[in-house]
């Protein structure tokens, strides 16, 4: 048997022997090496020294004197307490539950693991007496119904709170296109504006991602199709349903990766079975072994977004302005995935960066000229800090979008869009709309943000003009205007160059990369 693990949190930098100690066998690992580059990182005035994980790869030779023994991970000789990420189907969150690998399975017993032989009937069933009444009720809810619908059931969703993206676009494809020997369910918080717009459209197959419902559905589904995993309820299912599922997670993403994140999606994290790109350098990052997403080739396709699907245009003379979020100028998440507001915000540069850009005069007097509106959207991270924004007067006729904006509609009627790191750029240049990338502080966006490395080259590679100051932003800004927002052709031939497909089929290669993954 091969176990694959990845130590994390440890405080040790020398690692001269690791090891698995079983009962009184023991086992070197045959691999270990650092899974992503150590680093340091400011946060305000605290520097914070980043836990340094560890891939590991041991071989067991598996037989009956392993059985039942205590699982134990050795560092240089001293037992390291074994935990679970929250994506587990291991839980230190129940008193006993188990996961299967066929003949044997690795068991977790009030603290304890060991390698177990029993059959996986006589684990559900010890499982079960450990649980309290609702978990037990909500377990045999679920075995009923996978035991007696009718149809398989694949769920979609975007952001817990908000639609509009690529899960929503695959949704309406599978709705419209899909093969009617599937139940298809969109889920999202009824409290968002999003739900009662979609239940419009598509009726209750809406469903609220908080309810009971969509907890029994997901321990069922055939398939899950998400374009985030970052929500804390769209994850597996809650731990005692997770022994009798058997659904296969799609990434739909929600951009082009651009940036080096394996921290994010590793299979310790997310065990993904299918993960969406649309580029083939794109497709290439993720796969390389040496980057740490520990995906196989099989494992990643390169369909395109579904979104683009849905992109159109209806220029209004808008200018949108559209920067993606800082990680260190925001709060950690709550449970919920909100975010407390933040009252240091408005002293960073990010925020001062954009509020003397909305205040230049020289912007005003263009756009007052020609005939165009500035527009500003935050990122969905950045939502909580909107009243700093909102409660200031700007020199320029400026409009704050609100959070629940749409953003089809958002792209469609912008001429042109201001960005820096984020991935809207990609689904202008799909349009063929100009951008301009405005990296005021990209040492410190790439130093502090979530990403280890940018493959993408904005210079080389991006299409459209790349400044870091105000003064060039605004010169490319009059330039734009007065040759009529068209793009020159240097930018229009590497977006043809990058994009694979213009030919709005994405969200059916996607469908049809599922259907291959299923063996359908």
């Amino acid at each position: 048997m091969t176990i694959n693990a990845l130590l994390d949190g440890l405080k040790t930098f020398s690692y001269e022997r690791i090891q698995l100690k079983i009962g009184q066998h023991y086992f070197d690992a045959t691999e270990f090496k650092d899974f992503y580059e150590y680093k340091q990182r400011k946060y305000w005035n605290n520097t914070i020294a980043l836990n340094k994980p560890m891939f590991v790869k041991f071989e067991i030779p598996m037989n009956n004197e392993l059985i039942d023994q205590p699982i134990k991970v050795l560092l240089n000789d001293a037992n390291v307490w074994i935990n679970t990420t929250n994506n587990s189907k291991l839980s230190r969150k129940l008193s006993f539950n188990f996961v299967s690998f066929g003949e044997f399975s690795i068991v977790f017993d009030n603290g304890n693991y060991y390698f177990s032989d029993k059959s996986y009937e006589e684990l559900n069933y010890l499982e079960s007496k450990s649980l309290d009444s609702k978990m037990k009720i909500q377990r045999e809810e679920a075995i009923a119904l996978r035991k007696f619908m009718d149809k398989p059931i694949w769920l979609v969703s975007d952001r817990f709170d908000k639609a509009n993206d690529n899960g929503e676009a695959m949704f309406r494809y599978l709705i419209n296109n899909g093969p009617k020997n599937k139940n298809y369910y969109f889920v999202i918080s009824k409290e968002s504006s999003d739900f009662s717009r979609l239940q419009q459209e598509f009726g209750d197959v809406i469903i609220d991602v908080y309810s009971d419902q969509y907890e029994i559905y997901k321990a069922v589904a055939e398939v899950e199709l998400l374009a985030y995993l970052f929500n804390p309820t769209l994850r597996l299912p809650a731990v005692h349903l997770r022994n009798i599922t058997n659904t296969k997670y799609v990434f739909l993403q929600h951009g082009v990766l651009e940036k080096i994140t394996p921290k994010f999606f590793t299979r310790f994290d997310y065990d993904l079975d299918l993960f969406v790109t649309s580029l083939k350098q794109e497709q290439e990052t993720v796969i390389d072994s040496n980057n740490g997403y520990m995906l196989s080739p099989e494992q990643v396709v390169d369909t395109m977004l579904p979104r683009f699907d849905e992109r159109y245009s209806n220029d209004k003379k808008n200018i949108l302005i559209f920067l993606t979020w800082r990680k260190y100028l925001v709060p950690n998440a709550n449970k919920n995935g909100t975010r407390d507001y933040n009252e240091f915000f408005k002293d960073s540069d990010y925020y001062k960066a954009i509020i003397n850009l909305l205040n230049s005069k020289k912007v005003a007097d263009l756009t007052k000229r020609y005939g165009y509106k500035v527009k500003v959207y935050l990122h969905p991270e950045l939502r909580w800090q909107l009243p700093d924004f909102i409660n200031q007067k700007f020199e320029n006729a400026v409009e704050i979008l609100p959070a629940d904006s749409n953003f089809n509609k958002m792209i469609a009627e912008s001429s042109m869009v201001i960005t820096d790191f984020s991935s809207i750029h990609f689904d202008f240049a799909y349009l063929k709309k100009p951008v301009v990338y405005y990296q005021f502080d990209k040492e410190e966006f790439l130093n502090k943000h979530t990403a280890d490395a940018i493959w993408f080259n904005y210079e080389e590679m991006g299409f459209g003009p790349v400044v870091h100051d105000q003064q060039s932003l605004e010169k490319e800004i009059a330039t734009y205007i007065q040759i009529g927002m068209s793009n020159p052709k240097k930018y229009v031939d590497r977006i043809e160059n990058t994009f694979p497909h213009f030919d709005k089929q994405n969200s059916k290669r996607v469908y049809e990369a599922v259907i291959n993954m299923l063996g359908d």
